[in-house]
């Protein structure tokens, strides 16, 4: 019962200890969010290399463009002709705005801030010319009109993992199609 008793009055003590020392902590940390920036970037998407310009243009909104290789996957199954999987790449450019929100709580929450590591919401448009290099395909080319909701995370002071996702409206010249889900993914570095 004495032994219990003392791993009681040890807990407690613990506890106390450690709950001060955050307070203090607490205390001593005020975190000011870094406010939207422009920025130079590198971006290796999941298929595909770029140079972008991000431009402030008001205090949580910015316009960027960028142009590189893009490139697209796909498979299809029919009875008929069985199993098909295609791949093209061909130069690509875009241009777009992003809106980026919740930067102030990120940074009242001790979350990063920096390169624009916030959420955001935006549109974008985009292109691309004839494939270089293609299987199973004969991409022409194309455009597409993106919404879009997505984050951007620092990975340290030059590095940005970014997701964005939303529906595109996409054309190849002859036909229009909805894409109720597109998506982009990767990483960027920060020039």
């Amino acid at each position: 019962m004495k032994n219990l008793l003392k791993h009681v009055y040890s807990i407690g003590f613990m506890l106390l200890f450690i709950s001060s020392i955050q307070k203090a902590n607490a205390q001593d940390t005020t975190q000011v969010a870094k406010p939207i920036q422009s920025l130079n970037k590198i971006k290796l998407a999941l298929l595909g290399i770029f140079y972008e310009r991000e431009q402030l243009v008001s205090t949580s909104t910015t316009v960027y463009g960028g142009i590189g290789l893009g490139s697209g996957i796909s498979y299809s199954y029919n009875n008929w002709a069985g199993s098909k999987w295609a791949f093209s790449m061909s130069p690509s450019a875009y241009v777009g705005f992003r809106n980026y929100y919740k930067l102030e709580q990120r940074a009242k929450k001790g979350r990063e801030t920096r390169n624009n590591s916030t959420n955001f919401f935006g549109a974008e448009i985009g292109g691309s010319t004839k494939a270089i290099i293609e299987k199973n395909t004969r991409q022409k080319g194309g455009m597409g009109l993106a919404a879009f909701w997505g984050i951007q995370r620092s990975l340290g002071r030059k590095v940005n993992f970014e997701l964005q996702l939303g529906p595109m409206l996409t054309t190849d010249f002859d036909e229009v199609k909805l894409q109720p889900i597109s998506g982009r993914i990767g990483f960027s570095y920060i020039l």
